[in-house]
């Protein structure tokens, strides 16, 4: 097939914002038949608009098993919930915009989605996010978080906040290759299982005595592996 590039006429009185559809044809496994087979993909691209929704125009139900990468950066957006559609998504772009307000980012089921790119939002609550991710996105393999009140990456923070920040991310998604735009290493997956087991043991400890004391940061529930990495700031 020919490559195609489709530039749509923008809405938007903006004149920097970026409404583009590319199709491409790429390679995927066919888990069926056990074969490559080559198949027509698009990428959609609606960056600069400050839109506070999704247009319906980027999620036709026709065309939408086609997306194989989004970038909704530049906008709004406060929720992730009209993605339902795009069920074999793989790439998600959605720098610079609003989400993380309301905690949730309300994500549908995306079990072909590797590549999320939530920089520049406002997500403050790392333990929800991750409990999210776990629970929606079973393939994610990248993520990054910088610019987010939860991503301790400015030299204000002290580089043992920044080892706890990572070790929490890796023991919920083990299945992370990058973190940040920084490859996870052997060593840190290890000590992501090896400490947050330590934790969660004398978090068990201290609440089998009735402790109701704040510190060390630890969580409430018995069975919580994660920690109060804000006690390190």
């Amino acid at each position: 097939m020919q490559f195609q590039n489709k530039l749509l006429k923008s809405k938007s009185n903006k004149p920097n914002g970026i409404n583009k559809i590319v199709y491409h044809t790429g390679r995927v496994f066919d888990e069926v038949s056990n074969t490559e087979q080559l198949i027509l993909m698009k990428e959609v691209a609606f960056v600069g608009f400050n839109c506070v929704k999704i247009p319906k125009h980027l999620l036709k139900k026709d065309s939408a098993y086609l997306v194989r990468k989004l970038d909704l950066s530049c906008n709004n957006l406060t929720s992730l919930r009209d993605l339902e559609s795009l069920v074999n998504l793989q790439e998600l772009i959605v720098d610079s915009n609003e989400l993380g307000q309301d905690d949730s980012l309300n994500l549908p089921w995306m079990p072909r989605l590797q590549i999320l790119s939530l920089n520049k939002n406002n997500i403050s609550n790392l333990q929800t996010l991750l409990e999210e991710l776990s629970q929606k996105c079973p393939a994610l393999t990248y993520l990054s978080l910088i610019g987010n009140p939860t991503c301790p990456l400015d030299k204000l923070f002290k580089d043992r906040k920044k080892e706890l920040y990572r070790y929490e991310i890796l023991h919920t998604l083990p299945n992370l290759r990058f973190l940040d735009s920084t490859a996870v290493t052997w060593q840190e997956r290890y000590n992501a299982v090896t400490f947050c087991g330590i934790w969660r043991k004398r978090n068990e400890s201290r609440l089998s005595r009735g402790s109701n004391s704040e510190d060390s940061g630890f969580c409430k529930s018995a069975s919580c592996t994660s920690f109060d990495i804000s006690t390190y700031g």
